[in-house]
């Protein structure tokens, strides 16, 4: 039963992308950028472990500091990209959902205001929109970074 209902508000969340989607090469972009900032984070600790070693023998390489950096540079611009533009496609995303909401109550009759105050009413839809952009920004990077991650060797 339970399962039943998380299945049927998954298909309507999906609709709900579906129907107000954000253009498929700015979602791969950032499906790419959070590959890379997982790659890069994954490489880190090998670069670090190179360089205590490095550090401890005789011969120290310069050129494994500035690896290690550009590791850490290319995994902050990966995640800095990766997340502004999934909050660009919240945003879109939600600014398409108030648009048609608000055509929505433009064409209630005036009993429905009769027995729900308008202001309750905006602040429903106000609130309910931003938990969706919420879910979007902030699960969807975790979710994206971590599968992401699961699938690197």
């Amino acid at each position: 039963m339970k399962k039943k209902a998380e299945d049927r508000q998954l298909r309507a969340f999906l609709k709900l992308l579906k129907t107000h989607k954000p253009p498929l090469w700015l979602a791969a972009l950032v499906l790419g950028l959070s590959i890379i900032e997982t790659a890069a984070g994954l490489v880190v600790p090998i670069f670090t472990k190179q360089l205590v070693d490095a550090a401890g023998g005789a011969v120290f390489e310069p050129g494994m500091i500035l690896l290690l950096v550009g590791a850490f540079l290319l995994q902050s611009v990966g995640g800095g990209f990766s997340y502004y533009m999934l909050m660009y496609i919240g945003e879109a995303i939600v600014k398409g959902i108030r648009s048609d909401l608000w055509e929505h109550v433009l064409k209630l009759p005036v009993s429905y205001f009769d027995r729900h105050q308008s202001g309750e009413t905006m602040s429903r839809i106000t609130q309910d929109t931003n938990t969706i952009k919420t879910l979007i920004t902030n699960h969807l990077v975790a979710l994206s970074q971590e599968s992401s991650a699961s699938q690197d060797p």
